[in-house]
C-alpha cells in the first residue's frame, strides 16, 4: 500500500487514504461547518459573473455537473472559458494572460507548477478566506489538502482530490492468451517487475499488439523510480537535487524503455505522440495493459470499449507504491470576482462539489465524508475501483 511523501512537487507518492478509512467500508466521520448545507458568504456581490478556466473540455463532465449545480444552487452565474489546450498550450496561454493581468477567476493548475506561481505572487493566499468561513482542515484527506501549503503557511490553490495511477488491463485478452489475471489487491507476491514483463511478453502478437504501455504516462518516472528504491523519487525533499541521476533512477528509466527496446511488448515512442493516442490503442484492444490515473476511467467508460477490463496496481521492486496526480484550482491575485471565486471554489471543494466528483469515481475527493459515495458498480468497469483507494 502507498504511503505518504511530502515533496515541493506533485511528483510524490500520494497515500495515507487508506490509513485514513478511505479504503474500508466507507467513512464515518461526521461534518461540521463545512459539511453543512452551502451558503454563501455575505461579503459575495450579487449579480457578479464568476469566470472559469479548465484544460479539457468540459461537456459531459464531472467537472461541468459540479459547476451547473453550483449554478443552480446558489442562483449566481459561471463563464466556462474555452479551453485553450493541454500540457503545453493550456500553460502557456495561463502565463500569458497571468502576465497580461487578464484571466479568468478561477483557474486550473498544475500540480507541479503551484509552487512557481506562488513564489510568483500570482495566486491569491486562500488561509484568510478559510478562517474567516470556518472551513475545518481536519475535515480533509490531510496529503491531499495541505499540498498547496507553502513554507509561509499561505494556502495558494485547493486540492480538490486525487488522481492514483493504476494499471489498466483487458481481460478478455488475458483470457485469450491463457495468462493468470493480475492480483486484485494490493499485494507484491506474484507481481513484481519480472511477473509484469512475463506477463507482457505472452500478451504481445508481434505486428499485431502490444503487452504494456506504460512510459507515455507523467507519472511513470516518480512511480517506478520509487519503487526502484528512490524513496523521494525524482527530486530530493528540498527541491535541489535531481535524483533520476542516481543508480535507482536511471535504472528505473531504463526498465521503462527497455519495455519497448529489448522485450518489444511496448509501442515506441514514434506511436503514442498525439494527445490520447495511447489510450486510443488500448480502446482498440492493442495493448493488455496500460498505466493511467482514475482520471482515464471516465475516457474509457465513455468510448465505447467492446471487452471486459479492470484495474490492478503497478508492478512491485524494492517497493510497490503509486503517484496520485492532484485536481488544484487558484484564484488568480489579479482575478476580477475574487470573492465569486471563492465562493464557487468553496462549492466544489465541499460536501455538494467533492459528492459529485465522488460519484462519478473520477478522482478520491479531499473532502472525506463524501469519498464513501465512490463505489464499484455491478456492471460497470471497474469491478476493483476499491483498489484506487490504496494506491
Amino acid at each position: 500500500m502507498a504511503t505518504s511523501i511530502t515533496r515541493v512537487t506533485r511528483r510524490r507518492v500520494i497515500g495515507g487514504l487508506a490509513g485514513a478509512g478511505l479504503a474500508g467500508a466507507g467513512i464515518a466521520k461526521a461534518s461540521a461547518s463545512f459539511g453543512s448545507p452551502y451558503f454563501l458568504s455575505s461579503r459575495y456581490q450579487d449579480g457578479a459573473v464568476t469566470s472559469f478556466l479548465n484544460w479539457e473540455a468540459m461537456a459531459g463532465t464531472p467537472t461541468e455537473a459540479a459547476v451547473l449545480a453550483y449554478q443552480e444552487q446558489s442562483g449566481n452565474t459561471v463563464e466556462i472559458i474555452p479551453t485553450p489546450g493541454t500540457g503545453t498550450d493550456y500553460e502557456t496561454k495561463v502565463r500569458t494572460m497571468l502576465a497580461g493581468g487578464t484571466i479568468p477567476d478561477v483557474i486550473r493548475v498544475n500540480d507541479d507548477f503551484v509552487r512557481f506561481y506562488s513564489t510568483k505572487d500570482q495566486f491569491t493566499d486562500l488561509q484568510p478566506l478559510i478562517e474567516r468561513d470556518g472551513i475545518d482542515p481536519a475535515e480533509f484527506y490531510e496529503p491531499i489538502w495541505e499540498f498547496a501549503r507553502q513554507p509561509d503557511d499561505a494556502y495558494t490553490a485547493w486540492s480538490l482530490g486525487s488522481q492514483p495511477r493504476l494499471i489498466y488491463y483487458n481481460i478478455d485478452m488475458f483470457e485469450e492468451a491463457g495468462v493468470a489475471l493480475p492480483p486484485k489487491d494490493w499485494v507484491a507476491e506474484g507481481w513484481t517487475w519480472d511477473d509484469f514483463i512475463e506477463t507482457a511478453k505472452a500478451l504481445t502478437i508481434e505486428g499485431e499488439r502490444w503487452g504494456a504501455l506504460v512510459f507515455d504516462d507523467t507519472g511513470c518516472e516518480q512511480t517506478f523510480s520509487v519503487n526502484n528504491g528512490l524513496a523521494e523519487g525524482i527530486y530530493s525533499e528540498d527541491g535541489l537535487t535531481f535524483q533520476l541521476a542516481e543508480p535507482q533512477g536511471y535504472e528505473a528509466i531504463q526498465w521503462l524503455a527497455d519495455l519497448s527496446l529489448v522485450h518489444k511488448v511496448q509501442p515506441e515512442r514514434g506511436l503514442v505522440t498525439e494527445a490520447n493516442s495511447g489510450n486510443g490503442l488500448f480502446l482498440q484492444g492493442r495493448v493488455g495493459m496500460i498505466f493511467r490515473t482514475q482520471g482515464t476511467m471516465a475516457y474509457f467508460r465513455n468510448n465505447g470499449i467492446d471487452f471486459n477490463w479492470d484495474v490492478t496496481s503497478p508492478p512491485a521492486n524494492v517497493d510497490h507504491k503509486s503517484e496520485g496526480s492532484l485536481i488544484c484550482y487558484a484564484i488568480p491575485t489579479a482575478a476580477q470576482n475574487p470573492e465569486g471565486a471563492w465562493e464557487l471554489l468553496k462549492f466544489l471543494g465541499g460536501q455538494p462539489g467533492s459528492q459529485i466528483f465522488a460519484e462519478s469515481g473520477n478522482f478520491i475527493p479531499s473532502f472525506e465524508a463524501s469519498a464513501e459515495a465512490i463505489q464499484a458498480v455491478e456492471g460497470t468497469p471497474p469491478a476493483n475501483l476499491g483498489l484506487f483507494a490504496e494506491a
